[in-house]
């Protein structure tokens, strides 16, 4: 099986659930108040987004030119991801019914964090998912969340997670 067929089959998780996708939009990706509050509020939502975290990690992955080394490294970081999930997990409790649903977007991340958002999907897009794709908005989107979820409510900072996502491999594909 190649890697771009690996690529999509790995994320065909992704679709048994439902989540809206976000608008096309021009500029950094920023999802609408409303899909981030709807995460935030819901425990089962937010276990979606990370779900979506977890399919970016291995998308990510099976990019790298020798999987069997950034296999090996991220196995070796994992202990840290892990930390991170549960951190995320804390802060969306922390901001349950802190956003107002509503259809605008999001205000960008700062651009330590958003730039590794918006590299994402030229990644994905690179290595075989449609450019709009139900399942790319999925992974981009978690993520924007996922890193929204550490930072918004203090449990990490904005410079601590630039620096953990350029170091831990396989986030730091996002980096540069």
């Amino acid at each position: 099986m190649r890697r771009r067929e690996v690529l999509i089959l790995s994320s065909v998780v992704l679709a048994a659930t439902s989540v809206p996708t976000a608008q096309a939009q021009q500029g950094p990706f920023r999802p609408t108040k409303r899909q981030v509050a709807e995460a935030l509020n819901e425990a089962a939502k937010f276990s979606e987004v990370l779900v979506a975290v977890d399919a970016l990690r291995l998308n990510l992955l099976l990019t790298k030119s020798s999987l069997g080394e950034a296999l090996t490294a991220s196995m070796e970081q994992l202990p840290e991801y892990r930390r991170l999930k549960e951190a995320a997990v804390r802060g969306a409790e922390k901001l349950r019914g802190t956003l107002e649903p509503s259809p605008e977007p999001m205000e960008e991340l700062v651009t330590a964090l958003q730039a590794p958002v918006d590299k994402a999907i030229s990644i994905l897009v690179e290595h075989g998912l449609q450019p709009g794709s139900e399942l790319l908005e999925r992974q981009v989107e978690g993520f924007w969340t996922f890193l929204y979820a550490l930072t918004e409510s203090g449990q990490e900072t904005a410079e601590n997670i630039g620096q953990w996502i350029c170091g831990s491999n396989p986030f730091d594909a996002l980096c540069g």
